[in-house]
């Protein structure tokens, strides 16, 4: 059976002194890299030259 974690199961301060990359700013990335931009974590984003999701 699978385990469900919650939010207080994680110690989120490991993370805030880190940088978090997100590769590619699709649908899932985009919504995924502003959740996590809003809840104070540092974001690098990786998006492939020419792509429709950089802007040049």
């Amino acid at each position: 059976m699978a385990k469900t974690y919650y939010d207080l199961d994680v110690d989120l301060e490991v993370y805030r002194e880190k940088s978090i990359a997100e590769m590619g700013y699709g649908n899932q990335g985009c919504a995924q890299a502003t959740n996590m931009k809003d809840s104070g974590f540092d974001i690098i984003l990786g998006l492939r030259v020419g792509g429709a999701s950089r802007n040049e």
